[in-house]
């Protein structure tokens, strides 16, 4: 929704493109766009007639990326099913979970962030994401995005919650410049309050009832 026809075919460039596609491919998408196609299998009909007219190495480098992200059965079942996801979405939250470490997983999950990141004015909760398998710079994401054990976004708040004792010593270093008392508090959190760093300065935060004693909380070494 809200998304111009140049911007959609930017965004299916940057996925062809994160997913090791020949440059001159990429050029195909857009002429591929004009002429009607708005899904994978009209996709795949298009390369067909477009192989017939020469171009061959553009074609094939498609071609290819295609066949290996619909390897598998059900995830090109999946792909290929003739309805937008979208057009049923209704006012409110998406929802959208997926479990899979490979590749062709992995390119599905960053197609979906991607359309997600193109609808305007949105706020995101991403956790879980498989960073290391995608290019964070290949994404523009909006400042209404929180990104849980992610990679660090320029000028960014950091909020550190709740945490397994042998991870302390890891975040803290990493985070709190190594700082004893800062660690110390950060042992403390309990479910519901965390440690924000905004410009280097570390504040804490709850979100618990504010009836809560003010006396149990961490924050009481950090006054």
């Amino acid at each position: 929704p809200g998304e111009t026809e140049s911007e959609m075919i930017l965004r299916w460039q940057g996925w062809f493109q994160g997913m090791n596609a020949h440059p001159q491919s990429l050029a195909l998408l857009a002429s591929a766009k004009q002429t009607g196609v708005a899904d994978i299998p009209s996709l795949r009909k298009w390369l067909k007639q477009a192989e017939r007219r020469g171009g061959h190495t553009a074609v094939a480098s498609l071609s290819m990326t295609l066949n290996r992200l619909t390897a598998k059965r059900s995830l090109r079942e999946w792909l290929e099913w003739p309805t937008n996801p979208f057009d049923v979405l209704p006012e409110g939250a998406l929802l959208f979970t997926a479990k899979g470490t490979n590749w062709a997983s992995v390119q599905v999950l960053r197609a979906i962030l991607s359309g997600a990141l193109s609808m305007k004015n949105v706020r995101l909760l991403v956790h879980g994401f498989p960073w290391k398998a995608v290019d964070f710079s290949t994404l523009t994401l909006p400042k209404q995005v929180v990104i849980s054990n992610g990679p660090l976004r320029p000028d960014c708040a950091i909020v550190l919650t709740e945490t397994a004792p042998e991870s302390v010593t890891k975040l803290a270093t990493r985070f709190l410049r190594g700082d004893s008392l800062l660690s110390e508090n950060l042992s403390l959190l309990a479910r519901g309050e965390s440690l924000a760093i905004v410009d280097g300065a570390v504040v804490f935060t709850t979100w618990k009832n504010q009836d809560v004693d003010r006396d149990s909380r961490p924050n009481r070494r950090l006054n």
